[in-house]
């Protein structure tokens, strides 16, 4: 986010800031004078949109192959300028940023609306002017780095403070990106990534000392004029009281207000502040208000690189919900995996296991259709399970008591602490949810639930739901903050009581963006056992740190438990590889979405993509056309996507049953395809059209078929 106003005072005041350069010519200046590669790190999050341009197709679900391609042509541009790129990418939303983050969300949201408001009226594809990134971008354009060679490093916090501190360390060339927080920090070269031209490596760079020396002040002194503009740390309301105070009772326009700053941050001189120095500037900023005193030093520290292991704690105990001193010991080499898997490939397994938050921000579906289920609450029992796992819910060797006891004709059950799951072969069996903290497995024609709290979420496996409320559960979404909707998208309520939920320990914070929520809290998501595992949870020591034929089927089998898989290891055993991810995901749709969401049309659409993709190139995929564009085939592609992220992190969770090369959806999928295949099931299912009339790719597609059909439970 950087340090505010500071870009727009650059670009209309000091212009002369921003010096047109090739990183071309600077790379193979840097080769000639050293004889090795010059370093670049780059922010990876500034470059999406970069990347994923607006000229490439976006409203389809992704054209990943067009994207890789693009992503290829420049790392092959950066060989040639003799520059080595090494990539950061944002761990986790900080808590300090979070209502910016929530901020951000609803204005996206209100975008797609237009988006599909658009697509409805006219049957077209939006402009540019509606431009919206397809969902799991950032860990797909991670994904595709990797499988390309570059190297990649995945943050515990927002990346800037890394990227800076990569940049000192090893004395690299400069940083790629697009945050005022780079011009601060003095390291290296600031190159823009808004500015960059991919095919030519022409950008412009912002000039620390131009600027130091339009505002008449010494480069050390950066850092407070961040401060006192106001940045992550500190913000603009924390500082109105002093800007009134140098504007003499009346906030100062920019154009003004930088220069004064300037001056002040100038008066200390060519060196580093003291500890005495910034108390006495906190005391001048804010006053008497000593709740504000730290922010400050902490944030003048952080610029000169002198903050230590940062964003690596559990966050502070909030209203009962976390516990910094009561996450689940995890083994040492597991852990050290996990820092390892966290640093150079997917962030999810480290952020539950050692912050138990995780962020989802990006949505592109239909709010306003009330057919379309949203895909956080689809896919929750999928996340719910694969919480236990590296949560160790349900291991039996390390499973205590879960506090069930019989209270005459029905079962009272509370969770404390593993979660619980309750199976039982009685015409009904009645259930008092105390907690958040249940999961009632029903082997019955029906189930009836009576909640005590708030309300109670309740999966079910069972035929039929019943659920009594002492209270409205369903009150309105806009009302109640906790509210959220069920698996098949249905308004239910979330229970407020959590004293027996320990995030980190055996549920999750959920920032995720969905239908109906407002975004005003997180949802408590408690982790689930792998019940349908004859021998319970396996612990992640078993998944992660042992060999042999036996460990490689029971990655495999926690893989098809964590995605509720009716498909038996022999049939999956039997498709090629790269098709386990999309046919278990297929699988999943077909059991826990309505046939009028899910049925035989949209299934023939995924495989006819599934199948038929080997058969184009980049140029093919970019020269085909779609003649309709339709509302639900968007919304399906953007869940099918989604899927494919939580899968994909499900799988790094089992131990990587399914190796990262099959993961890659650019094998098997592609939106413009995918919707051009809808558009003719909607007409027809025959196989030999939908496969394009080639026979072999006719008989994959039946085998998938047979696949992805198999014990699917109605």
């Amino acid at each position: 986010m950087g340090v505010k106003g500071l870009q727009s005072y650059i670009e209309k005041r000091c212009p002369e800031v921003m010096i047109p350069v090739s990183l071309a010519t600077i790379g193979h200046r840097f080769y000639r004078h050293h004889g090795k590669q010059a370093v670049l790190v780059i922010d990876g999050m500034s470059c999406l949109q970069k990347f994923y341009h607006p000229g490439i197709p976006w409203v389809y679900g992704g054209q990943w192959r067009q994207y890789v391609d693009q992503i290829e042509k420049f790392l092959k541009a950066l060989e040639r300028a003799k520059i080595e790129p090494v990539f950061f990418f944002d761990g986790r939303v900080e808590n300090k940023k979070r209502d910016e983050w929530v901020k951000r969300r609803i204005s996206n949201r209100i975008n797609v609306a237009k988006i599909f408001e658009y697509i409805k009226e006219t049957g077209c594809e939006p402009s540019e002017k509606l431009y919206h990134i397809p969902v799991a971008l950032p860990q797909l354009t991670i994904m595709a780095l990797k499988s390309l060679g570059a190297t990649v490093h995945n943050t515990r916090r927002e990346a800037d403070y890394e990227i800076a501190k990569y940049c000192k360390e090893f004395n690299c060339l400069g940083i790629l990106g697009q945050d005022t927080d780079f011009i601060i920090y003095n390291i290296g070269e600031y190159f823009s990534s808004q500015y960059l031209k991919l095919d030519s490596l022409t950008t412009i760079s912002y000039s620390r000392n131009v600027l130091c020396s339009k505002l008449q002040m010494p480069i050390y002194q950066l850092p407070l004029l961040a401060c006192l503009m106001g940045n992550d740390f500190i913000s603009r309301e924390d500082l109105e009281g002093f800007h009134k105070y140098l504007g003499r009772g009346r906030i100062p326009w920019a154009q003004k207000l930088v220069p004064m700053l300037s001056n002040y941050a100038a008066s200390y001189g060519n060196r580093l502040l003291s500890r005495q120095d910034i108390t006495y500037i906190e005391s001048q900023v804010f006053g008497r208000d000593r709740s504000k005193f730290g922010r400050i030093h902490e944030s003048v520290s952080m610029y000169y690189l002198e903050l230590e292991n940062v964003g690596e704690t559990m966050p502070e105990r909030r209203d009962g919900q976390i516990s910094g001193n009561r996450v689940r010991p995890i083994h040492a080499t597991v852990l050290e995996l996990t820092k390892k898997q966290q640093r150079f490939s997917d962030s999810i397994v480290w952020n539950v296991t050692k912050t138990g938050i995780v962020d989802c921000g990006m949505s592109f579906e239909d709010d306003n259709d009330p057919n379309l289920p949203s895909s956080s609450p689809v896919l929750r029992p999928v996340r719910q399970r694969m919480y236990g796992l590296l949560y160790g819910i349900g291991v039996k060797a390390k499973n205590g008591g879960n506090g069930m006891k019989v209270e005459g004709d029905g079962i009272r059950a509370r969770a404390e602490g593993d979660g619980i799951g309750v199976k039982s072969k009685d015409d009904k069996i009645r259930v008092k949810a105390v907690s958040e903290g249940v999961r009632v497995k029903a082997e019955v024609d029906g189930i009836e639930v009576k909640a005590v709290s708030e309300g109670v979420r309740v999966h079910a496996a069972g035929e039929s739901i019943g659920v009594k409320a002492e209270g409205d559960l369903t009150r309105g979404l806009t009302e109640n903050p906790r509210t959220t909707r069920s698996d098949a998208g249905e308004p239910v309520a979330m229970p407020t009581d959590h004293t027996q939920l320990v995030v980190g320990q055996n549920a999750v914070m959920e920032w995720h963006v969905y239908k109906g929520n407002p975004l005003k809290e997180p949802d408590i998501v408690p982790a689930l056992p792998l019940d349908s595992l004859k021998d319970g949870t396996p612990s992640l020591e078993y998944l992660w740190l042992h060999s042999g034929p036996e460990v490689t089927e029971c990655r495999l089998l926690t893989y098809l438990a964590c995605m509720d898989c009716s498909i038996s290891m022999a049939t999956i055993k039997q498709i090629p590889p790269e098709y386990v991810i999309p046919c278990t995901l297929v699988n999943y749709f077909l059991q826990s979405l309505p046939q009028d969401v899910f049925g035989e049309i949209e299934l023939s659409a995924f495989l006819a993509t599934f199948v038929t993709l080997p058969l184009y190139d980049v140029n093919a995929l970019v020269a085909l056309e779609v003649s309709e564009v339709k509302g639900k085939g968007i919304h399906l592609a953007t869940m099918f996507m989604r899927g494919v992220s939580t899968a994909i992190k499900v799988d790094a969770a089992c131990g990587k049953p399914v190796a990262t090369g099959d993961e890659l959806p650019w094998k098997y999928f592609d939106g413009k395809l995918f919707h051009a295949k809808y558009l003719i099931a909607l007409q027809t299912t025959n196989t030999l059209v939908l496969c394009q009339k080639n026979e072999d790719v006719a008989k994959l597609f039946e085998l998938l078929r047979q696949c992805v059909l198999e014990g699917r439970r109605s």
